[in-house]
């Protein structure tokens, strides 16, 4: 069963349409630098939900009900092609673009698309696909979300981890923990961490959001790093 694609606002679309729409507009934002003459038209894809998440509010052990919906984002395809993401947020009087953005965190963001598509219960359906980002440690993470909001267990995916239950897979060196676990409910949500990543976290590497969230905010004692399997 194929991963459930997030449906974006109306709205949304259109205001990110209309940029793409625009030559002029394109060009100003240096997206056209990027494409070959015989490239195809730029078009949105992948649209998924960004919210922001304060560091203090992890601090505090808050759950996801502290994450802020700021409106969508979508990356920009040519043909085969990933050039850019943009933004539109949402405002009082409906969406409006925000910008468009390169650099490692376009194809990080791909990436770790292809990479929620083979968590099991994000394939069922059982997962809302968005994007977090972390304030003041410049992170961004794929956040999947249960649409069920269940608390207890965790991802098959972790079931599984040869790391065993109760390891942080997200960590350089496959760091156990006593890790000073995020309080509040994040149950069996995840976070696939974009590159790059705060030092410590090993980006592309989905681990349960609770372990994760205070190594990318900062508000955890530094893991010691373990040497990795087989190292002298």
């Amino acid at each position: 069963m194929p991963m459930r694609t997030p449906v974006p606002p109306a709205g949304a679309l259109n205001a990110v349409c209309e940029i793409l729409d625009d030559p002029a507009r394109v060009q100003l934002a240096g997206l056209r630098a990027l494409l070959r003459p015989a490239d195809a038209p730029l078009r949105p894809i992948l649209p998924h939900p960004v919210f922001t998440l304060d560091p203090a509010a992890v601090r505090r052990g808050s759950g996801p009900e502290a994450a802020v919906a700021i409106g969508w984002r979508f990356l920009i395809a040519s043909g085969s092609r990933v050039l850019a993401a943009a933004e539109a947020h949402r405002t009082a009087d409906g969406y409006h673009f925000s910008h468009f953005a390169g650099g490692p965190f376009v194809a990080s963001t791909e990436r770790a698309w292809q990479q929620a598509a083979a968590v099991p219960e994000a394939a069922e359906g059982r997962y809302d696909l968005r994007m977090l980002y972390l304030p003041g440690s410049y992170s961004m993470a794929l956040w999947l979300h249960r649409r069920d909001g269940a608390h207890e267990g965790r991802s098959r995916l972790h079931s599984t981890s040869p790391n065993g239950p109760g390891r942080i897979t997200g960590l350089r060196g496959g760091q156990a923990g006593a890790t000073g676990r995020a309080a509040g409910g994040w149950g069996a949500d995840l976070l696939i961490p974009l590159a790059p990543a705060p030092s410590g976290v090993v980006p592309h590497r989905p681990a349960p959001a609770a372990d994760l969230l205070p190594f990318l905010t900062g508000h955890s004692p530094r893991p010691r790093l373990a040497p990795p399997a087989g190292a002298a």
